[in-house]
């Protein structure tokens, strides 16, 4: 007996989390973001037809952030459903060497680095971003 279920137009994303010491970096979405405007996230982004995720990690990090890299761990592979999606999240740690960071302003308007899970406390985050950290038994 098969599954019965609709269609779903389906996404596969790349979710890193980047390390400097023992800081973790968030960023602010801008408010023209079509999901979750003005809320805080780590680096995330589509994975290209034919890119690694390795490759697609690398590249969303430096888009997003400029930093370059070494990917450290794979966490969690995740499924969200809407109505409509399904959005495949892959979760990955990467480390970095420097903490000069430049945003995309397109994308994020600030960016944060955090210590702590009690950091989290007072920011509007996307949805699942405590979980991230949670996944990857780091905070």
């Amino acid at each position: 007996m098969g599954i019965k279920s609709k269609t779903l137009k389906s996404f596969v994303v790349v979710i890193v989390v980047v390390q400097y010491g023992n800081k973790y970096l968030l960023l602010k979405r801008t408010s023209k973001r079509r999901f979750f405007p003005d809320k805080w996230q780590t680096v995330s982004g589509f994975i290209k037809e034919y890119e690694s995720v390795e490759e697609a990690a690398h590249r969303e990090m430096k888009e997003e952030t400029g930093l370059k890299g070494e990917i450290i761990k794979f966490g969690k592979i995740f499924i969200t459903l809407t109505d409509k999606e399904r959005w495949i999240n892959i979760l990955i740690l990467v480390k970095t060497k420097s903490n000069k960071v430049q945003i995309d302003p397109k994308e994020h308007t600030q960016y944060i680095w955090i210590k702590e899970k009690k950091d989290l406390d007072n920011l509007e985050l996307v949805k699942g971003v405590d979980k991230d950290f949670k996944y990857l038994d780091i905070i």
